[in-house]
């Protein structure tokens, strides 16, 4: 088996590691951005949340 398959192979697997990853943390990035903009949101149409249940 020539040593350029083996190189080109690994480079690949490489690639498509590093490309899960990054998906993947971008994907968590993307969910926790969204919750904490939820939070945000709702805390700024209700200001005073707290008040209103006492």
């Amino acid at each position: 088996m020539p040593r350029n398959v083996i190189f080109v192979a690994l480079l690949l697997v490489l690639i498509g590691t590093v490309w899960i990853v990054f998906d993947a943390l971008t994907a968590l990035g993307v969910g926790v951005g969204a919750i904490v903009a939820f939070v945000v949101i709702s805390g700024l149409n209700n200001p005073h949340m707290d008040d209103d249940e006492t």
